[in-house]
């Protein structure tokens, strides 16, 4: 899977189409279909008042390429896939976020329960 630093990712600056956009920060300026997640769907129920997406790897990599390229300063680390889930680790050397598998798309990919973050639906 290619990292999210490589600019190659960002497959999604049109309007998300069939999918759920979900944004990452709940700032108004922030809350854009270009800085949005391409969600598959969200889980019914809120993790602490925030929005549950549910995601491929490769959407959740789009995402972190995009900030990266927002936020150049950010601390916008890496995910990937194990037999442990989607785990994703920041550059300050936080615990990883452990994402577990939740589905299977129709395309075959795994989709990912993102829960715990600040995640909104826009």
């Amino acid at each position: 899977m290619p990292t999210a630093s490589d600019p190659k990712r960002l497959r999604h600056l049109a309007p998300v189409g069939d999918g759920v956009p979900v944004c990452v920060d709940s700032a108004e300026e922030n809350m854009v279909v270009a800085l949005a997640l391409n969600a598959h769907h969200t889980l019914d129920g809120t993790w602490n008042g925030w929005a549950r997406p549910v995601a491929t790897a490769a959407d959740f990599a789009d995402i972190l390429a995009q900030w990266r390229l927002n936020d150049v300063h950010g601390t916008w680390g890496e995910a990937h896939e194990t037999l442990e889930g989607l785990v994703y680790q920041d550059m300050e050397g936080n615990d990883p976020d452990v994402f577990p598998e939740v589905a299977t798309s129709a395309e075959g990919n795994a989709l990912y329960d993102l829960s715990g973050w600040v995640w909104v639906r826009i």
